[in-house]
This record gives C-alpha cells, structure tokens and sequence, in this order.
C-alpha cells in the first residue's frame, strides 16, 4: 500500500532514535560513574535490564487481545491444516469476547496490568 515505505522508515527511525536514547544513557552514566569500561562492553550489560521493562509494556498494553485472540488460536491448534480434525476438542469453542466487557472484567483488567 502507499504507507508501507513511511511506515518502514518510521519504524526504523523509531529503533534509532530508542538506540541513540539508550546509548546516550548509557554514555552519561559511565561519565558520572567514572566507569573505565568500553561503552560498547556497558551497554552490552545494561541491555538486558530493557527486557522486563518491554515484558511489562506487551503484558499491559495486549493482555486484553491475548484474552481474546488467545481463544482463537486454542481452537485453532485443535485443527491446524483445515482438514476437520479435532485433536484436542476444542475446534468448535465458542470465543467469548465478553471476557473483557463489563465493569468487573474491566476491574479486573486495571489491576492486574497495573
């Protein structure tokens, strides 16, 4: 379509703009710790502390699609190939969407993402 090639360079510049933010970080730290360590050796360290940050964004932002999606692909995983199988009899569940209507699945919802 017509968005894919700005889409594509705003998704790339997005990572580059995050990178540089996080280098930059990276590079004040050390100056004020007076690390003696190579940036890259620093930042090679300190990246896996964006990992549960990033855990903690998906969790609160698609738990609400996991719910729902999750049903489908549960069906789904009974018959992969369209062939009318049912290995695990659950090809003909019914998705209930409902599970994130209403004030006490949104009660729900809130607190367990916050």
């Amino acid at each position: 379509t017509a968005v894919i090639d700005s889409g594509t360079l705003g998704l790339g510049m997005t990572f580059a703009l995050l990178t540089a933010v996080f280098l930059l970080a990276v590079f004040l730290g050390q100056r004020l710790a007076r690390s003696d360590r190579s940036l890259a050796q620093s930042a090679g360290l300190l990246v896996w502390s964006i990992v549960p940050i990033a855990l903690a964004y998906h969790v609160a932002h698609y738990l609400t699609a996991l719910l729902v999606d999750g049903q489908y692909a549960i069906a789904a995983l009974s018959d992969p190939f369209a062939r009318g199988w049912n290995l695990f009899g659950t090809a003909d569940m019914q998705v209930e969407a409902g599970i994130v209507a209403g004030a006490g699945s949104a009660w729900w919802l809130w607190n367990v993402q916050a």
